[in-house]
């Protein structure tokens, strides 16, 4: 993809979501994008970006660093699947790296649902 730029309704087609999450993802920052007035327009680059799960992780590795210690390896999973939308693959490569116990059982809790 180029630097053309999308709409909401390009990118929920492109990532099989609704509109409203696209919309969701850009509010918390996890998808970039512009919003001269009303309507977000968000660069390929940036949904690629997205797709590979660049940023989101990057983001995710951020926010865990405020996550109170005494939270579950299975609940924060949970909230980083809700909040970022990251696979349960990237989700487990970021609890290892902040040193959780019980990421196994985290990912087995995503996969199942």
């Amino acid at each position: 993809m180029d630097d053309m730029k999308l709409t909401v309704d390009n990118v929920a087609e492109l990532l099989h979501c609704h509109p409203e999450h696209v919309r969701r993802l850009c509010r918390r920052h996890v998808l970039g994008h512009r919003k001269p007035g009303k309507r977000y327009y968000i660069s390929a680059a940036d949904v690629d970006a997205y797709l590979r799960g660049e940023k989101a992780g990057r983001l995710a590795v951020e926010w865990l660093a405020l996550v109170p210690a005494d939270r579950s390896a299975k609940t924060v999973a949970r909230l980083l699947h809700k909040t970022f939308g990251l696979d349960a693959q990237v989700i487990a490569e970021v609890l290892v790296r902040h040193g959780m116990t019980g990421v196994e059982e985290a990912v087995r809790s995503l996969e199942a649902r």
